[in-house]
């Protein structure tokens, strides 16, 4: 394995084609295209922790401060939906921010980003002992949490309703 840092980016080398095969099945490619694999999601939770540690050590903000979220931000939505759901396998309620894109001076539009959000303070404390940073806002002087828990699931509203036509197989994927 060679690693080659050049600024933000960081490229890998492996040796075995197999290997690279199998990372590229497992977890997409390029930044827009990254994903969890259903080991990671669904599979023993050990490794759904240790994922969540690392993704959230190097894409995460966990401000100093009494601030009212910490966010995990990416420019996949796959990779978006996989860390709530992670989260939401250890009981820490998140919401997911589609964030649109703003054309640059320059003309470029870049893609659209997602950030994971973790709002209640008890939520920030679980996601601080999670990934294993202490926690630096300090208590909150209001506790309250917005985020809907119904017989153990959480709810979220309804942002879209619409009907379309469509003829072929439908397949339930759930």
């Amino acid at each position: 394995v060679s690693h080659v840092v050049d600024g933000n980016r960081r490229t890998l080398r492996y040796g075995s084609v197999e290997l690279c095969t199998k990372l590229l099945a497992d977890f997409g490619k390029l930044s827009y295209g990254k994903r969890l694999p259903d080991w990671v999601l669904f599979g023993d939770l050990k490794w759904g922790t240790a994922m969540l540690r690392g993704l959230w050590l190097g894409d995460g903000h966990m401000p100093n401060g009494r601030h009212e979220h910490w966010n995990y931000s990416t420019t996949s939505p796959d990779l978006a939906y996989g860390v709530a759901m992670i989260l939401g396998r250890h009981g820490v309620p998140a919401t997911i921010r589609s964030i649109k894109p703003r054309t640059g001076r320059d003309g470029v539009q870049p893609r659209p980003a997602y950030e994971v959000r973790v709002a209640a303070a008890q939520a920030r404390s679980a996601l601080s002992a999670l990934v294993g940073v202490e926690r630096a806002d300090g208590p909150q002087s209001k506790l309250y949490d917005t985020t809907p828990v119904v017989d153990g699931s959480i709810r979220r509203h309804v942002q879209k309703n619409q009907a379309e036509h469509f003829v072929g197989k439908v397949y339930n994927l759930w």
